[in-house]
């Protein structure tokens, strides 16, 4: 089925992108947005699904992407931009699309959703966790497993939230160098503690009818523990330390 309706989630790692895409695919209204322009989850897909080169997987994409309701969801990190745009130059239909908002000419009634985490302190933390133990996400009744001989590291997470902090300046500049007002998210305001509520919101932006009684349920949970707790601990007293030093 082809789309009418589009959207993509525009994020950074560990700003509750996971949470928010589960939830909207569950409503069975939204797409089912995915990080489809990854290129780990490009081998996965396109293994699952026998695709051999970039046109089979873009149009498989779109087509599984999209609901019964005509709506196509993806979810989009600022690193994996450059990659995409770089492969969907490359399909033929595509070649002459010369325009700094390329998603915009090929999906159609494109949105944007951007979603971002005030905590850069606590998403590095999370986003330093995931990257050492390969673990990003939990679901609700799955064991809590988790490698607790995994060692604080001030200069890694440091650097990550560097990182963080430079791709959430880049979706700024994007969204204004573009002229787009996106539909905005923010982890801690509409995510941290329910999300019913931005998800009956998004819909709308989206101009989906709402049916009574649409239950929203995402078994994706909060990764955050003592550890990540304790991690943030180190990494405020190291920045203090440091801080304190260069005075001196």
């Amino acid at each position: 089925m082809k789309p009418h309706t589009s959207y993509t989630v525009c994020g950074t790692p560990r700003s509750g992108s996971g949470l928010l895409c589960e939830a909207l695919w569950k409503t069975g209204l939204a797409g089912r947005p995915d990080e489809y322009f990854l290129p780990k989850r490009e081998r996965e897909y396109s293994k699952i699904w026998g695709t051999s080169t970039y046109f089979e997987y873009f149009n498989k994409v779109v087509e599984k992407g999209t609901t019964p309701n005509g709506v196509f969801g993806a979810k989009i990190m600022w690193d994996q931009v450059g990659y995409f745009r770089e492969k969907v130059l490359r399909i033929p239909q595509y070649m002459h699309l010369q325009t700094p908002d390329l998603t915009g000419c090929i999906f159609p009634n494109l949105h944007y959703i951007r979603i971002t985490r005030r905590d850069k302190v606590r998403q590095a933390v999370s986003f330093y966790k995931a990257k050492k133990t390969g673990i990003y996400n939990w679901h609700e009744g799955e064991p809590t497993q988790y490698i607790e001989t995994l060692e604080f590291n001030f200069k890694a997470i440091d650097r990550l939230i560097h990182n963080l902090c430079d791709w959430d300046s880049s979706w700024q500049n994007y969204f204004e160098a573009l002229k787009i007002s996106p539909f905005n998210v923010v982890y801690e305001d509409d995510l941290e503690h329910g999300y019913e509520g931005v998800i009956k919101r998004i819909l709308t932006y989206l101009g989906v009818n709402i049916p009574d009684g649409l239950t929203i349920q995402a078994k994706r949970r909060k990764q955050s523990d003592e550890h990540s707790e304790r991690f943030v601990r180190l990494y405020l007293d190291a920045l203090q330390g440091n801080k304190k030093n260069q005075r001196e």
